[in-house]
């Protein structure tokens, strides 16, 4: 692993919205990749321009690593979404899942359990007699949702919103890139709901917040 190798699976990664093939221990590699930029930045004199680049590099090669993690993980999201709600029967069998690294398996087994708990709770609430949806409720039947931060996204006039449309590639205000497919459940900003509202892409989901 190198930096040129990492920056390729980056470009690679942001020019197809499917999830490309990487090796099986890629953040194995690149945590060696890491350890070793580090190893040879403390055996190299302070003063020395080599010192100087080899910290630049590290740095480098950090934040394209950020970028490359954040894009694959938010594909993955995406994979486990539609898995979860069971009505891709062939996603199982598809090349997403062949593309998975073996600690994004993980990862995808982790949300799947997540989403299905989730919606499980929500739909329950729904189709039954009784209080609405509460965000303690969900907290109660899953450990694997954030409430706390569902919570504090919600406060901080963030809203829940399901896509009825696919939606193209946006930035939201906290400077995240955002892929999102029909059926997706996601927080944004609520300016950008209101603009995909009236667009009709998507629709909000109200959740009734319960204070201690």
């Amino acid at each position: 692993m190198d930096i040129i190798l990492l920056k390729n699976l980056l470009d690679k990664e942001r020019s197809k919205q499917a999830l490309q093939p990487v090796d099986k221990e890629i953040y194995k590699e690149v945590k060696e990749y890491f350890s070793r930029l580090k190893r040879q930045i403390n055996e190299t004199n302070s003063t020395s321009k080599k010192r100087f680049y080899l910290i630049d590099e590290l740095n480098s090669a950090e934040k394209i690593f950020n970028f490359f993690f954040e894009k694959r993980l938010g594909k993955i999201i995406n994979i486990a979404a539609r898995m979860a709600k069971g009505t891709d029967s062939k996603i199982k069998d598809s090349e997403y899942i062949y593309n998975l690294s073996t600690d994004e398996e993980k990862i995808l087994d982790l949300l799947i359990k997540s989403i299905k708990s989730a919606r499980e709770i929500i739909l329950d609430t729904i189709y039954k007699e009784g209080n609405p949806i509460s965000i303690e409720d969900i907290s109660k039947k899953s450990e694997k949702i954030n409430t706390d931060k569902a919570v504090d996204n919600i406060k901080n006039k963030n809203t829940i919103v399901r896509a009825i449309e696919d939606i193209p590639e946006f930035v939201d205000i906290d400077r995240k890139k955002y892929i999102i497919q029909k059926e997706d459940i996601v927080v944004l900003s609520d300016k950008v709901t209101d603009m995909l509202i009236k667009k009709n892409m998507v629709v909000k989901i109200n959740v009734i917040i319960e204070d201690d």
